[in-house]
């Protein structure tokens, strides 16, 4: 069960025009990511890369991914790659296709957040190589999604009211004894940005119908044939929730790759500021925290 719990975030997805995103909130077990020192003008996430559980190809998406989603949270948010997993001095992403036991994943996935306490060891991030079911090393968007959703940013289309109508009975083979909770709906935790709360189908957190479905079928259909992004870049409202998450200079204005942009969504200026999550921090083990730890 404790599996299947987990696995409503440990996706390696994405379902064109629209608004909005979802966050996570209220839930003591995460918290925003902190800025490393005083005197940095925005947050910086350290990443460590297990490069030697990679082929050169996902290395190099992973770096797409990352130099994409610094480009697009440029003055707010960047991910910072480190060297080594040992002796970085404050909690970090560690990316690897395994647990920290060594075990084979069925699907990539993190948290939705900065684990409450301090991670020494770093929390895992799964990205496996492929294309395939689960697999989401082969495609820069899809990395940039669970980037995305390790600083807070949920899935799209696990909104409780989201307009696409799901299908578990299409999950892959392979992935069955998990489909059901891989496209549940959130039910807890999470706030919908409030400048624009309608459903956004370009959000980098999106997915094609039919990843994850067995051949020649979807996973889920989108009213009235709305086209599934395929750009790999945040979307609008992406980063300006971001942006009012994090609370990011209201100087820095996001790009519009999908032409969502109206004069209100650039600016949070009007919007109340969000002081972050209280938490209650714990101390976590030193070595590598897994997501499954968490739940």
């Amino acid at each position: 069960m404790v599996a299947l719990v987990i696995l409503a975030f440990l996706l390696c997805f994405s379902v064109n025009s629209g608004y909005a995103a979802i966050l996570s909130t209220n839930d003591p077990r995460y918290t925003l990511w902190p800025v490393l020192f005083n005197t940095d003008p925005y947050v910086r996430v350290p990443v460590y890369v297990e490069k030697a559980r990679y082929d050169l190809q996902t290395q190099l998406n992973i770096n797409a991914s990352l130099l994409a989603l610094n480009t697009d949270l440029t003055g707010c948010l960047q991910f910072v790659q480190v060297p080594s997993p040992t002796n970085v001095g404050r909690d970090f992403i560690y990316v690897s296709p395994v647990s920290s036991t060594g075990a084979a994943q069925q699907t990539c996935g993190t948290v939705p957040g900065h684990l409450a306490g301090s991670n020494p060891g770093g929390q895992k991030m799964y990205i496996l190589p492929g294309t395939g079911p689960g697999q989401c090393g082969g495609s820069v968007r899809q990395i940039m999604g669970r980037f995305a959703n390790a600083i807070g940013l949920r899935n799209e289309y696990q909104r409780n009211d989201r307009p696409i109508t799901v299908t578990t009975g299409n999950i892959a083979t392979s992935l069955a004894n998990i489909g059901a909770s891989m496209y549940a709906a959130y039910t807890a935790n999470v706030t919908v940005y409030p400048q624009n709360t309608a459903y956004d189908y370009n959000s980098i957190t999106q997915i094609t119908p039919q990843t994850n479905a067995n051949p020649g079928v979807s996973m889920f259909t989108n009213p009235g044939g709305q086209a599934s992004p395929t750009l790999n870049r945040l979307s609008n409202i992406d980063c300006n929730a971001i942006k009012w998450r994090y609370n990011c200079n209201s100087n820095v204005v996001c790009a519009d790759p999908y032409g969502q942009q109206t004069p209100a969504n650039n600016n949070n200026n009007n919007i109340p500021p969000n002081n972050g999550q209280q938490t209650n921090p714990q101390q976590q083990p030193s070595g590598p925290v897994d997501p499954t730890d968490q739940f």
